[in-house]
């Protein structure tokens, strides 16, 4: 029997007094910005003239004028400067972002970006004495090092001032940096928060080059526009306010740009300049990137991204392509083995716990999300090496990880993180007390007969409403990520016409619709292929998409779920 793998939320109708606030708005334009929490036809009119997508003075940010001053100070010197990143594409582009403003200006700049395994997260001690035997007059943290209490003071100790630029939350007792610039900060009165790290080394790069004049600026600054929309899109941040307009000016420049790391980058992942918006980044470029740091170096990465050599960028493009396809191939049979140790003795429990010997640090997170995704519940997956273990935990929206890790911090090494994804170490030893600690706190929070995975979904549609003209008026909310996701919909009673898997695990099907004929694709959904056969109906949740073939387009459906019609369990509405 063919059933749901969620629990489908269909979207409750926008009010009519709506619709008739905006009558020159489609309908379901109107119904999709309802459903992301636009109610007035104010706020409707205002999202679609970009009102809230602005970019907002940099100076605006608390910090930002002693750190721009600081700057200054060392370029006029000759002072080496130093910039300190992470290994994901967010801190990669942020060093990026950082390294080639700072050049344009004539600075000496020194980039050091830390290995997952050997050097873990964050700014540390090791890396600000490698810093200071460089020379290094001046530090800037780009995506870390609001908790780096320690290795701050140390730098200072070593004649080293420290910018400090990170997004994430401020805790308690602060670096003692020369300048911080975290919009969370209590005294930031900056009117947006949003922003990743590589966000908020944009816009220190966009104060250092607001006393430049001529049109290199312009272009930098259009450069430096693209990777950040990368890194806004791979943080998964909110893609409104000035997250949205940054990544709709990035894409922009990413369309367009001659830039030969970026443009070999496109070319491994197989997608043309032109096409490239926030799916293309999210699906094909970010993982690339990350694929750097989850498996090898992030330097490599780095070296792409600031390449203006374009036999060498295609080197290390195909780097990170091989690099890739290793991570796909690592994290494959990871969650093979990891959803065997859940159907053995898990499938009960509201906590879920999995762990492997010859699993890497660098996969452990996408093996904990497909987890949490696949079964609604929390799930940590655990590298076991030698006496050490790390893990990554990814939640669901009812239980924080991050805080349920708090709890038994006095069992690991190090812990932190956010409510639906946080990440730890400990003793190897010791995991086995933490998992029964984790999976005692969460059957008191969650029951696992109850939660299900959910699929949140705009609204129910006819199929044969369907088509490329409706696909080009919805996308006028583009473009999408976290906070504004690509618009589904569930339409009823398609007859099936034709069903084939295609690649390692998906599945293309086709539907009858009308007088017509249209292709879904499910990825990932290759195991369904033995349950369907020509001629069933069923009710299917999907985006759409536009599939571009020898000068022809068509509409094409992106399959999320699917039930046969007239299955017990109707879809919840919200």
């Amino acid at each position: 029997m063919l059933a749901p793998r969620y629990r489908w939320e269909v979207a409750a109708p926008a009010p009519a007094s709506l619709y008739s606030s905006v009558p020159e708005c489609h309908r379901v334009v109107v119904q999709l910005l309802y459903n992301r929490g636009y109610s007035s036809g104010q706020s409707i009119q205002g999202f679609l003239a970009g009102q809230d997508a602005q970019e907002h003075d940099p100076y605006l940010l608390a910090g930002m004028q002693e750190a721009v001053d600081r700057i200054r100070r060392a370029i006029r010197a000759g002072e080496r400067i130093g910039v300190f990143g992470d290994y994901d594409a967010d801190g990669v582009s942020a060093a990026v972002i950082m390294q080639q403003a700072l050049a344009f200006l004539g600075a000496t700049v020194e980039v050091r970006l830390p290995h997952r395994v050997d050097d873990g997260y964050g700014l540390t001690e090791r890396a600000v004495a490698a810093l200071a035997d460089r020379g290094v007059g001046l530090l800037i943290t780009v995506d870390c090092g609001i908790s780096a209490v320690g290795p701050v003071a140390l730098a200072r100790k070593q004649g080293m001032d420290v910018i400090v630029t990170d997004h994430h939350q401020p805790p308690a007792e602060l670096p003692a940096a020369h300048a911080i610039i975290n919009p969370w900060l209590p005294e930031c009165d900056y009117p947006f928060r949003e922003l990743c790290g590589a966000g908020l080394a944009y816009k220190l790069a966009c104060a250092l080059l607001s006393a430049a004049e001529g049109n290199a600026v312009d272009a930098t600054q259009d450069e430096l526009r693209g990777f950040a929309a990368i890194a806004t899109v791979a943080d998964v941040v909110p893609l409104l306010g000035e997250n949205r307009a940054i990544v709709l000016a990035g894409i922009e420049a990413l369309r367009r740009t001659e830039h030969a790391g970026l443009r070999a980058l496109m070319q491994v992942a197989g997608v043309e300049a032109a096409a490239v918006d926030s799916g293309v980044i999210g699906f094909a470029l970010a993982p690339r990137i990350n694929a750097a740091g989850r498996m090898a170096h992030p330097g490599l990465a780095f070296d792409l991204l600031t390449s203006r050599d374009r036999m060498r960028a295609l080197a290390l493009a195909a780097q990170l392509q091989q690099l890739n396809q290793e991570r796909q191939r690592v994290t494959k049979r990871a969650l093979t083995a990891a959803r065997r140790q859940v159907e053995r003795g898990q499938q009960d429990e509201s906590l879920l716990w999995v762990e492997g010997k010859n699993w890497g640090a660098g996969i452990i997170g996408l093996v904990a999300g497909r987890l949490a995704d696949e079964y609604g519940r929390p799930a940590l997956a655990v590298a076991v090496d030698g006496t050490a273990a790390v893990g990554s935990a990814r939640s669901i929206p009812e239980y924080d990880i991050a805080a349920a890790l708090a709890e038994r911090g006095s069992l690991m090494q190090r812990h932190g993180g956010h409510r639906q994804a946080a990440g730890f170490s400990l003793e190897k030893d010791k995991r086995g007390q933490l998992r029964e600690a984790l999976q005692d706190d969460a059957r008191q929070s969650l029951d696992p007969t109850k939660v299900q995975p959910r699929l949140q979904i705009d609204g129910e549609a006819p199929a044969q409403d369907m088509d490329l003209d409706l696909l080009a008026t919805v996308d006028v909310l583009a473009p999408f990520g976290a906070s504004n996701p690509e618009p589904s919909f569930v339409s009823r009673s398609l007859p099936v016409s034709g069903i084939r898997p295609v690649g390692t695990d998906h599945l293309r099907t086709t539907f009858a619709v009308g007088r017509r004929s249209i292709t879904g694709i499910g990825f990932h959904m290759a195991d369904r292929a033995p349950h369907l056969r020509v001629g069933q109906e069923l009710d299917v949740v999907y985006s759409m998409q536009e599939n571009t073939w020898g000068g022809f387009s068509r509409l094409e459906f992106r399959l999320q779920d699917m039930q046969v019609t007239g299955a017990d369990g109707e879809p919840a509405t919200t």
